[in-house]
């Protein structure tokens, strides 16, 4: 089963603000899509308070119910970035759960400071939990 440690089809929430963000302009509800096996996927977030990070190039490993797992780059501290269907920029689900134990980090004491780490392969995947978990939260605002 794609679910894992933490991951389940459970593992988000949606917020509904007090007041309306009379800053942010109109905001049009996302487009949903289902997560599909094969297909081109990318995510957008701020993991440990990062400038944003673009992930690209990947695409979705395997589907189970309202689970994913693809090959996405990410973080610690992706979790809840948006997952974006590379060819139509529907949302097709949240990041839940990357690779667990190959560490975000390595150290370069000759610059004394730390770099990403780049993970040439993902043995399991990154589990993201599909949109159709909370499609009828989001239509339902």
């Amino acid at each position: 089963p794609l679910g894992g440690a933490g991951g389940s089809a459970d593992d988000w929430v949606l917020l509904r603000l007090e007041h309306p963000g009379t800053h942010l302009g109109a905001v049009e509800p996302p487009r949903l899509d289902a997560p599909r096996t094969g297909h081109a996927v990318y995510t957008l977030g701020h993991p440990l308070g990062l400038p944003l990070k673009l992930a690209g190039r990947a695409s979705v490993l395997a589907t189970e119910e309202l689970l994913f797992r693809s090959d996405l780059d990410t973080f610690t501290g992706n979790s809840g970035s948006p997952v974006f269907d590379a060819a139509t920029h529907a949302l097709v689900g949240l990041v839940v759960e990357g690779q667990k134990d190959e560490g975000d980090f390595e150290p370069v004491p000759a610059r004394g400071c730390y770099v990403a780490r780049q993970v040439g392969r993902h043995l399991v995947g990154q589990l993201g939990v599909a949109a159709g978990a909370f499609a009828s939260a989001v239509a339902g605002r």
